[in-house]
């Protein structure tokens, strides 16, 4: 207080007090504001304290574990499925994103030291985990909203559920107790899921390309991954891995020429995934209405990494794709595809034996100049698939209504019950019944997705439509071919996500207007006209 001020307070009169108090200069604030209230003046204090709690908990709970990263993937993954919880749609996408890297994760996990396998088992738990998170968000949104399934939906559902059922009475059968079985249905079975779900969270064609755009920007580094393990080779921390016994993979250390698997678990699941990825760049457009040139560049990297595997099947995949793009544009040229296939597949089988013998013959006319060229044009790989095909068609151990287990228990030990091709693999499982239920319901599938295409008249949709029913059914033609491919995480995923794109397009689909009648009176006099 100022000299002046004290003085006045002292001999001042009353008046002269109040107005040296109205106009005295406030004093600059240096504790706590007195207009805040409690509520916040509490947080202000509390949350600097509960965040220094929370850090030393959890880095308590990552330090107590030899494993640091396993830990740190045990929070990620609560943090993660409390978020899908909470929204799904997130969920999704936290989904794609792990799929590219969890084998990543896992093999990083060599760099402590401790490495154990429930390591493992906790770091590959966390994707199935997370899904099991998404549907129960699904469900939950749903019950909240009273959102109730439509028609077709119930039946999608039934269909989902019958195949789910199938898949996990399969792998309960063929494994060694209740857990073997649901580490094969989290693989096989569960994902399927994904196609309901799919068409609950993705209603619309633009939130459809915004999820399929950003697939492909998750997985661009998975590909450029791959081409760089190509030209550099792999790190020391894959090649501990790949040494450690915690992976069947080993073999990729003894091959002449390097079969790359960038972040994901082998070669084959990098080459599928990798060729499913470029047909989409290439075949769907995902910018306003039209495919945009990054998605040539995205498509040219994807089938690049897909050639560093040295594993035929996604090529085949690829080259598959593109013809079926190209015949499914038309009724005359789809049919005639399909007669062909059909065809193709049965003098394929009936001359399985004819094309066993000759399969030296014909590598012997391909180039092997060099590693490189022998090791992608090493057709005798392919005589696995050959036997299979002769099986199916010669031995009786095949031919049942509901499946042969001693032939699958006996594959290892003999050639003539080997099961290498998607058909095999279901005869010997599920018997002739099971292999004409997957072909009603693929025919049943395949026709919805080409009516689709031939009503749709937008035609933004229509282009959409045809690239991902060129993906869909070139993966499965590839599995029938090389054994399926369905059970390969993330080709699972990526197929059931694709084909929960495929029914959200293809309901949106918008039939021609109906010719207007010439005995409606209603009618212009010069429609009724042009009509008689």
């Amino acid at each position: 207080m100022s000299v002046q001020g004290a003085f006045a307070l002292a001999t001042g009169s009353q008046a002269e007090v109040s107005s040296y108090k109205a106009n005295a200069p406030v004093p600059e604030s240096r504790g706590i504001d007195p207009t805040m209230p409690e509520g916040l003046v509490a947080i202000r204090f509390l949350l600097p304290l509960i965040g220094c709690v929370a850090a030393l908990a959890v880095g308590w709970f990552i330090t107590c574990d030899p494993n640091p990263l396993t830990m740190i993937t045990v929070l990620a993954g609560v943090l993660m499925c409390s978020t899908a919880l909470f929204n799904p749609i997130l969920g999704v996408y936290l989904l794609i994103f792990t799929s590219g890297y969890l084998d990543l994760v896992k093999r990083l996990g060599i760099l402590s030291d401790a490495l154990s396998g429930i390591d493992v088992v906790v770091t590959l738990a966390l994707a199935p985990v997370l899904f099991v998170a998404i549907c129960g968000g699904v469900l939950y949104r749903n019950i909240m909203r009273r959102v109730w399934l439509s028609q077709w939906q119930v039946w999608l559902a039934v269909a989902i559920t019958l195949a789910m059922g199938a898949v996990f009475f399969d792998a309960l059968h063929d494994s060694a107790g209740v857990a073997y079985a649901l580490k094969d249905f989290a693989n096989s079975g569960v994902y399927l899921l994904l196609i309901l779900v799919g068409c609950f969270l993705f209603p619309s064609v633009p939130s459809v390309q915004r999820l399929l755009t950003f697939t492909l920007v998750v997985y661009l580094p998975v590909g450029l991954y791959g081409i760089w393990q190509q030209i550099f080779g792999l790190a020391d921390f894959e090649i501990d891995y790949l040494n450690s016994g915690f992976t069947i993979d080993i073999t990729v250390l003894e091959d002449p020429i390097l079969r790359t698997f960038s972040t994901l678990n082998s070669p084959h699941a990098l080459n599928i995934t990798m060729a499913m990825l470029s047909a989409l760049a290439f075949f769907v457009p995902l910018s306003r209405g039209k495919r945009g040139r990054w998605q040539i560049l995205v498509g040219l990297i994807f089938a690049v990494a897909c050639g560093t595997t040295f594993v035929r099947a996604g090529w085949v995949l690829f080259l598959l794709a593109f013809v079926i793009w190209i015949c499914s544009r038309w009724k005359v040229t789809t049919i005639s595809m399909y007669a062909a296939i059909v065809v193709g597949f049965v003098l394929l089988f009936a001359n399985a034996d004819a094309l066993l013998q000759s399969l030296g013959v014909v590598e012997s006319a391909l180039p092997q100049n060099n590693e490189m060229q022998v090791e992608a044009f090493h057709v005798a790989t392919f005589s696995d698939r050959l036997v299979s095909f002769r099986n199916v068609m010669t031995n009786p151990a095949f031919h049942t209504w509901f499946g042969n287990r001693d032939a699958g228990l006996l594959e290892q030990d003999s050639q003539e019950y080997l099961a290498h091709d998607q058909i095999g693999q279901i005869l010997v499982s599920y018997g002739l019944a099971g292999l004409t239920l997957f072909g009603v319901v693929l025919v049943l599938t395949l026709w919805f997705a080409h009516r689709a295409v031939f009503r749709q008249q937008d035609q933004l949709k229509r282009e959409i439509l045809l690239g991902l029913v060129s993906v869909e059914l070139a993966t499965i033609l590839s599995g029938m071919l090389f054994g399926s491919h369905l059970g390969i995480f993330p080709v699972n995923v990526l197929f059931y996500l694709f084909a929960s794109a495929v029914f959200t397009v293809g309901r949106n689909a918008q039939p021609p207007p109906p010719l207007v009648s010439a005995l409606d009176s209603r009618a212009p006099a010069a429609t009724r006209k042009a009509v008689a």
